[in-house]
């Protein structure tokens, strides 16, 4: 029987970078050819110069502690899992990272949007001044479809349901005059913000994956 032959990247441990986007910084994760990406939640106030291969927040010991531990429970659990022959994915080792005793706050929907926009467009990105101002102007559309729709402030992301991308698309017709294409790429954003989400573990599963939107109509 011919030996299934391993490829060198399959070999190769997990890897563990880390990535500061606005003053949020963020957790990126390497294993097998493919990449996770998610919050700390560590704001840096201070503005320490971040060593993005090591883990260190210059003047920030409390921040710098809480990336060795990222670090270390990666390590563990893939130093285990190889002696208990299980099998290892970039989302077990993603979930392995946070920790059971992960507690951060969960942002409101509001505030997802604000930190998806941060963390696709943000200074350092290589979208041009047009894209992000577009993008900044459909951010806003949503927002305030969503102050109409809820009529409060706070919108928790368990509480939305994926009809909301529908009632986002009615209301850019109905009541802004907006075309149907317009109105979709408002939806399609919402979907990515949801994505971001569970990428983040805010959320168990993004509940608009299996969302689609018809363009023309």
């Amino acid at each position: 029987m011919k030996k299934e032959k391993v490829s060198p990247e399959a070999l190769k441990a997990p890897r563990i970078s880390y990535q500061e986007i606005g003053q949020t910084i963020y957790v990126r994760i390497h294993f097998q050819g493919k990449e996770v990406k998610f919050s700390t939640n560590i704001i840096n106030v201070k503005g320490g110069e971040l060593d993005t291969k090591i883990g260190i927040i210059k003047g920030d010991s409390e921040g710098t502690k809480l990336l060795t531990t990222y670090r270390d429970r990666m390590m563990s659990f893939y130093e285990k899992s190889l002696e208990q022959n299980k099998r290892i994915d970039l989302q077990a080792i993603k979930m392995a990272v946070l920790g059971s005793s992960f507690t951060a706050k969960i942002p409101n929907l509001l505030e997802a949007i604000d930190k998806w926009f941060e963390f696709k467009y943000h200074k350092g990105s290589t979208f041009n001044r047009w894209t992000i101002e577009k993008n900044g102007y459909i951010v806003d559309n949503i927002k305030s479809f969503l102050e109409v729709e809820y009529k409060k402030q706070i919108i928790l992301l368990e509480e939305v349901e994926p009809i909301l991308a529908d009632k986002l698309i009615q209301y850019l017709k109905m009541v802004r005059g907006n075309q149907q294409d317009h109105a979709v790429r408002h939806a399609k954003t919402l979907k990515s913000v949801f994505a971001f989400a569970q990428d983040n573990g805010w959320i168990p599963y993004n509940k608009f994956a299996n969302k689609f939107y018809n363009r023309g109509v």
